[in-house]
């Protein structure tokens, strides 16, 4: 169950060098890591806590980082100018693919709630738009991705804010 953890080295296999007893650590654990106590491999996928992140919030980075950079860069191929508009942009993944769009050089436009439109400006959205407040997927708007990390869309109802050779990629599957 789960994969991903953050928590305290207890105890070192011999000759593991890279981190220490004590030292605060997270990482992903592909066969579970749902345990008061887990065995990971020091050149596997964990890395030492950035000072002033919790076990909370350093659990919380490898799914959704992890998910929105495979979407932004491999599946939606984001390249530096294209419009990106994420749906979503304050969530789990949204956050992240706000922050992966814009270091690979799009211009990004996130769609959340009123109270979240200042937090994804702060991840380096140009623009945020309010769900609630009417329709974001406007006609014409060109957008070269449409993102939507809470699957609320259709490829039918995001195509008509796609540029000509816009893509549209859809984190969920709707059924």
């Amino acid at each position: 169950l789960g994969m991903d953890f953050a928590g305290e080295v207890a105890a070192l296999g011999a000759g593991i060098t890279e981190f220490a007893v004590g030292d605060r650590v997270f990482g992903s654990a592909p066969r579970g890591a749902h345990a008061e106590y887990l065995v990971v491999r020091a050149a596997g996928p964990v890395l030492r806590t950035p000072p002033g992140l919790s076990d909370e919030d350093a659990a919380a980075l490898p799914f959704g980082g992890n998910s929105a950079l495979a979407f932004v860069r491999d599946i939606a191929v984001v390249r530096p100018g294209q419009r990106v508009l994420i749906i979503g942009a304050s969530g789990g993944v949204g956050s992240f693919a706000v922050q992966h769009a814009r270091r690979l050089g799009a211009e990004v436009t996130a769609v959340v709630s009123a109270g979240n439109m200042e937090f994804v400006r702060g991840l380096g959205a140009a623009r945020a738009l309010d769900y609630a407040r009417g329709p974001y997927l406007e006609d014409g708007a060109g957008y070269d991705v449409v993102l939507d990390t809470l699957g609320v869309t259709t490829f039918a109802t995001a195509r008509r804010a796609l540029a000509p050779t816009g893509r549209y990629v859809p984190v969920t599957a709707r059924v």
